[in-house]
């Protein structure tokens, strides 16, 4: 009865063990892909610039991309997690036979591996994220940069373009609106609008070297400076020549209100020469030494026509069609003169 009962217990115990081998191998089976994913896909947080190009992408297509197979992974580990818990109810099977160090230790182990990759993983996500928000800034940046410094070429080349003086100017008011015009525009280049807008451009490369590698332009800061230090020369220059212009407009103007003068003086004396000569009035005798003092008063206004002369033949030599003053021209006053001096030799001879 004993050898019995001996053999029953026996026979039990034997059973139990069979049991639990069985469970542990199914336990085995279990864990050890999940051990082995854990082994493979193993995952760190990037802590260089170089790592973390290669982790986080260098474009926001490249890291979308990143993103997308980051995700890929989470679900294997999510997937990892859950087969888990088959594990953990396996262990709970066995150890309600028997408590077994291994299966304990294999458990936890997988379990700690699981939940380091689980934190590192979201790390990754946080960085993934944050990086693609860091892209897509300096994305966004570089876009307003092009259009900015683009904005900023154009005023300068039209600032050039106004310098460059191709429009002819025909009156001191003229010039000293175009004076006017190129000290707004110079004060632009200090202050202003332009002098914001290319504050602000600056502002974007500084903050997000969105002028490196800049794939919407192919306009740099540099290059505007250069445009901006030519453009400088140029106004003074131009503005030389403008004043240069003012003195040449101003100097004409003074010799067409001389002429204008002059000439209606000549007018005004012909006239009267006219007017005394018709109205005197005596003996034959008289009139003609009247006559003959009228012709030496015309010799001596000589001089004065030649002082017209001058002024017009200086007037030609300058360019002046138009004499905004009078209408008078140098022609016109000869024929004048001349006829007032055959009216006295006439009336002297008869």
């Amino acid at each position: 009865e004993k050898i019995s009962e001996g053999l029953e217990s026996r026979l039990k115990e034997l059973q139990k063990n069979e049991k639990v081998l069985m469970l542990v191998n199914q336990f085995n089976a279990l864990v050890q892909p999940v051990t082995r994913w854990c082994e493979e896909s193993a995952i760190f947080v990037p802590e260089s610039e170089e790592e973390k190009s290669n982790v986080y992408g260098n474009s926001s297509s490249e890291t979308e991309e990143l993103i997308l197979k980051h995700k890929d992974s989470i679900e294997e580990l999510s997937s990892m997690e859950e087969k888990m818990k088959s594990v953990g109810a396996k262990k709970d099977e066995i150890f309600a036979l028997q408590e077994v160090s291994e299966v304990s230790s294999s458990e936890s182990g997988a379990n700690e591996k699981l939940s380091s990759i689980r934190e590192t993983a979201e790390k990754i996500s946080e960085g993934l994220e944050s990086r693609l928000k860091e892209l897509q800034e300096i994305e966004e940046a570089k876009i307003d940069f092009a259009g900015k410094i683009q904005t900023v070429s154009l005023s300068i080349e039209e600032m050039q373009s106004f310098v460059s003086g191709g429009s002819v100017l025909f009156s001191v008011d003229e010039v000293e609106e175009a004076l006017l015009a190129v000290a707004e525009k110079e004060k632009g280049l200090d202050e202003g609008d332009l002098k914001e807008l290319l504050n602000e451009v600056e502002g974007l490369d500084e903050k997000y070297q969105a002028g490196s590698n800049n794939a919407y332009t192919d306009l740099s800061l540099s290059k505007i400076h250069e445009d901006i230090s030519s453009l400088k020369t140029k106004i003074e220059e131009y503005r030389t020549s403008l004043g240069d212009s003012k003195k040449l407009l101003e100097d004409n103007d003074e010799l067409c209100k001389k002429f204008a003068e002059l000439s209606k003086d000549n007018e005004e004396w012909r006239e009267g020469l006219r007017g005394r000569l018709a109205a005197f009035e005596g003996d034959l005798e008289e009139r003609l030494d009247k006559t003959q003092e009228f012709q030496v008063e015309w010799s001596g206004y000589k001089d004065k026509l030649n002082e017209l002369d001058t002024l017009s033949q200086s007037m030609v030599d300058c360019g002046i069609s138009e004499n905004p003053y009078t209408n008078r021209v140098m022609q016109d006053i000869s024929v004048g003169y001349e006829s007032v001096g055959k009216m006295l030799k006439d009336r002297v001879e008869t």
